[in-house]
């Protein structure tokens, strides 16, 4: 079985978006007094905003996954590729203060890696593994807002449900029916799952209305969000093991966590 050294990527780039998190949240918010311009007043009575945005995702806790499957399946592969995040989002004011935001979400993590591993004692084949994640979290954002002007930040607490889809393909091109691993859809289930996010962020507006009462801005955010997934991932590949180990049909941690930055525009309706 070949062996290769562990390396996290995502690890060395999370710091830096974690790092750029905490700046937002705690950059202070300079009030109208402090401008040399007039306040906007329309920033403090729009009463609905909508908003897309797109960005980095960078997945977290992935390494006991990875663990287990280059233990089980013989591969190498230790990270997983991710897609960028594409958000979309509707708030409502509740007071100055306070804005309710529902939101949802869509992100993809894959991985597809070639090798030769045993799949029998001594017979050793090419395999061929295909492993995709799909999640749509919807979520109900609380988010307050410390001042209303031209530039202005904001903090939120949100809770919802996840679409989420696994999918585990294996391909054995020497297939054999008589021995026990040959391959196939080693896992493929569909969930909703519970999931919690905190975020930060800033809108920048503009004093130029694009028709009537509908003004437009840019809105940079940073999330965390944490999905509860905890499949049993590896069962259907046990069922294909002459030796499968003690945690084969446990429920694995799968990427509960993920961090994301994300650069979009918002409209305000008044």
């Amino acid at each position: 079985m070949v062996k290769s050294e562990v390396y996290y990527p995502e690890l060395s780039r999370n710091f830096f978006v974690t790092l750029i998190f905490f700046l937002i949240l705690f950059t202070p918010e300079k009030t109208a007094a402090d401008r040399t311009t007039q306040p906007f007043s329309f920033y403090k009575k729009h009463d609905i905003t909508l908003s897309l945005s797109s960005g980095a995702h960078f997945i977290l806790n992935s390494s006991e996954f990875f663990e287990k499957y280059r233990e089980i399946s013989g591969g190498n592969v230790n990270y997983f590729r991710v897609q960028p995040d594409i958000n979309a989002a509707l708030g409502f004011n509740i007071s100055k203060k306070f804005k309710l935001n529902f939101s949802i979400n869509y992100f993809q993590a894959n991985f597809e890696e070639y090798f030769v591993s045993d799949i029998a004692p001594g017979i050793s084949s090419d395999i061929n593994e295909n492993f995709e994640i799909k999640s749509i979290p919807f979520i109900t954002n609380l988010e307050y807002i410390p001042t209303n002007g031209q530039f202005r930040t904001f903090v939120g607490l949100g809770a919802g449900l996840s679409y989420n889809k696994i999918s585990w393909q294996e391909n054995i091109p020497a297939n054999n029916p008589d021995l026990l691993r040959t391959g196939g859809r080693l896992y493929d289930k569909e969930t909703l799952l519970p999931v919690l996010r905190i975020s930060s962020g800033l809108e920048l507006g503009f004093d130029h209305a694009l028709a009537g009462n509908i003004y437009w801005g840019v809105i940079f955010t940073s999330s965390y969000t944490h999905i509860f997934r905890y499949p049993e991932i590896f069962s259907g590949i046990g069922k294909q093991l002459y030796q499968a180990p003690d945690y084969i049909d446990d429920n694995i941690e799968l990427i509960p966590g993920s961090l994301s930055l994300n650069l979009g525009f918002y409209l305000n309706f008044n």
